[in-house]
């Protein structure tokens, strides 16, 4: 999961290709679709597939076996993990 600030200029689409996401998905689960714009300064939810993990039976945090994000950081950037 990753927060962008809206710049100038940004659109649903223009943002999801920086994250290789769908418009549609940042559209819905940001409910943009609501607004006539972006305003500059919004601060927008972006859900990375790729940093989301699903938990298979057996896995707990205290196996090591799943990721475990602090402080704001995505997984990619925690390497305590």
């Amino acid at each position: 999961m990753e927060i962008y600030v809206v710049q100038p200029g940004d659109t649903p689409e223009s943002i999801a290709a920086l994250y290789g996401v769908s418009p549609q998905r940042l559209i819905y689960d940001n409910q943009l679709s609501v607004l006539p714009y972006l305003p500059a300064g919004m601060a927008v939810l972006v859900l990375i597939p790729a940093l989301i993990h699903t938990v298979s039976e057996g896995e707990t945090s205290s196996t090591g076996t799943i990721p475990i994000c602090r402080n704001s950081l995505t997984c990619a950037q925690d390497k305590a993990w």
